[in-house]
């Protein structure tokens, strides 16, 4: 029987939407990687321990600079919000699809890197601290955007039907051992202030704890969810 745990709760008023840093993929030779980038300016992707060699896409859907010295490019979508897809291939030989979705936000960075999960690595980083700090340092690894010794990223963007004028967007899954970090966007879509309440945002199973970077989201604001269950 699992054992029952109470649910706690972790501010994260010091932390901001610029604070979530670079966007972590992880390389996937036989799925498309997807990203958010600014559709009005340079978004850099690089490849963590790689160099980017080799890029394609649809003519006249982007503009490309490269950074011949250190490996890594320099993408601007054209065209709106419409989708752009691309294939890098990197030194080693690795071949990557990627799709971008260009959004009216500011410049971002995507690193690409190799899987390092394991399993029994994220039993020991889990165990080798008590439990509530684990979750604790799990909360805080979500927000920064970090990785966890053997813990499995996924990004598993799809929207989550909950409420009218509350759009709810899992973005990201951290998958260790025992526990599971999952990363989510809330945006304002409706015309009036939202004041959000941890109680009400507690739809997920065998939750242990949540971080809420805001409460009030003005019409069209967005802010982020952070939500660690048993996995």
């Amino acid at each position: 029987m699992r054992a029952k745990f109470p649910i706690f709760l972790v501010a994260l008023m010091a932390i901001s939407t610029n604070s979530y840093g670079a966007q972590l993929r992880l390389l996937s030779e036989h799925d498309k990687i997807k990203a958010i980038v600014s559709s009005r300016e340079l978004n850099r992707i690089a490849v963590e321990g790689d160099r980017i060699a080799q890029v394609f896409g649809a003519s006249g859907r982007f503009t490309l600079e490269t950074d011949e010295i250190q490996g890594q490019i320099f993408i601007q979508p054209i065209g709106g919000t419409k989708p752009l897809s691309l294939t890098i291939i990197t030194e080693s030989g690795i071949t990557q699809d990627i799709v971008l979705t260009p959004t009216d936000i500011a410049s971002q960075t995507i690193v690409l890197k190799r899987s390092r999960a394991s399993s029994q690595q994220a039993k020991q980083w889990e165990i080798s601290q008590p439990y509530q700090q684990a979750i604790i340092n799990l909360i805080q690894a979500l927000a920064q955007r970090k990785e966890i010794t053997g813990f499995k990223v996924q990004v598993d963007e799809q929207l989550v039907p909950l409420w009218k004028d509350l759009e709810v967007r899992q973005l990201q899954t951290y998958v260790g051992d025992r526990l599971k970090g999952v990363i989510y966007e809330l945006k304002n879509t409706g015309n009036e202030v939202h004041i959000l309440h941890e109680q009400h945002l507690q739809f997920a199973k065998d939750v242990a704890a949540i971080a809420l970077e805001a409460r009030h989201l003005a019409p069209g604001e967005k802010t982020y969810l952070l939500v660690v269950k048993h996995a």
